[in-house]
């Protein structure tokens, strides 16, 4: 019941492009970023969440899954895209092709063999990127917002895990300028300038953050 009022909502919201990908696609468009000739979403799930409201400004598509079970909808949802189930940190090693927007869209904890939200995938995206490109992510903002029952070690995990990534005293409450610092450096290590950062609230819990990108040449 509470996910079929879920669903309503996204189309309804859809349909009147209110979603926040929405917002994200109006903000690359004003500042001359919207690079959609080459897109590729890493860890898609079954394409029907944002994958959906960013598609129709896409001219090539490809996504990348590790899980079977979403093969399917994928291929549903999304007929003229490129689906790979594959293990994105494998394939994003070793793929020739370069993107011109690159979105991660992240678990919000740990996952995997003990990956951690995009901190581990993120440097090989730098290296995927075409000189003037468009990364985008999710971070999360406060972390005991979280609604999900984790285990505490799992927990307490994850927080060390997000005060070396971003250099932060605890790892839970993270300020925008605190992000804003720590993928500037990351950027920057991999031979890009941010021209632009924009921050955008996804849900209660993730906030996109939209790196527009320049090579430094």
């Amino acid at each position: 019941m509470i996910e079929g009022l879920k669903n309503i909502r996204r189309k309804i919201l859809r349909l009147f492009k209110m979603r926040p990908i929405h917002k994200v696609i109006r903000l690359l468009q004003v500042n001359n970023y919207l690079l959609m000739e080459y897109v590729l979403e890493v860890f898609g799930h079954n394409g029907e969440y944002h994958t959906l409201d960013y598609v129709e400004h896409v001219g090539q598509l490809e996504i990348w899954e590790i899980n079977k079970d979403c093969e399917n909808d994928l291929r549903n949802n999304l007929p003229k895209a490129t689906i790979k189930i594959t293990d994105s940190f494998a394939q994003i090693k070793s793929t020739n092709k370069i993107y011109d927007t690159i979105l991660i869209d992240n678990h919000q904890g740990l996952f995997g063999d003990n990956k951690c939200e995009h901190f581990e995938i993120i440097h090989y995206c730098f290296k995927k990127l075409a000189d003037k490109a468009v990364l985008i992510t999710n971070v999360i903002p406060d972390l005991l917002l979280s609604k999900y029952n984790i285990i505490e070690e799992k927990l307490n995990e994850h927080i060390e895990r997000r005060k070396q990534f971003y250099d932060h005293a605890t790892g839970t409450s993270i300020s925008r300028s605190c992000f804003e610092k720590t993928y500037k450096k990351i950027a920057w290590n991999n031979g890009y300038l941010i021209k632009h950062i924009f921050f955008i609230k996804r849900n209660y819990l993730m906030t996109y953050v939209v790196l527009c990108l320049e090579k430094i040449k």
